[in-house]
């Protein structure tokens, strides 16, 4: 269970599911209004196995979006 915590594959949740498992939380829903602009969304996980990887990471993917778009 610390395994599977550390790496945010278990989640603890609220209510009645005592733990969740983020791959199986359902998508964002789709949505029908047209957007003029494009969107760049990216969820980044703070506790998670990156954590010793940030300081280089980040700035890494900052650049390559900012060369992209």
């Amino acid at each position: 269970q610390a395994f599977l915590e550390h790496f945010d594959l278990l989640v603890p949740g609220s209510g009645k599911a005592p733990w969740l498992v983020p791959s199986l939380l359902p998508r964002r829903p789709e949505t029908t209004a047209a957007r003029s602009t494009p969107e760049v969304v990216f969820v980044l996980d703070f506790k998670g196995a990156f954590r010793r990887l940030l300081s280089t990471l980040i700035p890494r993917l900052l650049c390559q979006l900012r060369k992209r778009y």
